[in-house]
């Protein structure tokens, strides 16, 4: 029971330490970018200063970095990178448009 919780402790520190360094990387690259909501530009936007868009450019790479980590059977990681594939450049094309 032991060595479960600490493979359970150690996948959820691993997790939080990826997104924050993707974090850190994906609000870098919007900056970079330009990939910004600017306040104002649409009347629904009510926030004060400009936000980071793509939050997928944090949690695709913290997905597939720790999927590897914690997975030896890479069959199992094409069946899920398919489907998260898509839905991440889906998002990534529908931010960069205007």
């Amino acid at each position: 029971m032991l060595p479960l919780v600490i493979s359970i402790f150690e996948s959820i520190l691993l997790g939080i330490v990826l997104a924050f360094i993707t974090g850190r990387i994906g609000v870098w690259f919007a900056r970079r970018t330009g990939l910004m909501d600017v306040p104002g530009k649409l009347p629904h936007k009510q926030h004060a200063e400009p936000v980071a868009l793509a939050g997928g450019l944090t949690l695709f790479p913290a997905l597939v970095i720790g999927f590897l980590i914690f997975r030896a059977d890479l069959s199992e990681f094409w069946i899920l990178l398919l489907p998260v594939g898509i839905v991440f450049v889906t998002g990534l094309v529908d931010d960069y448009r205007p």
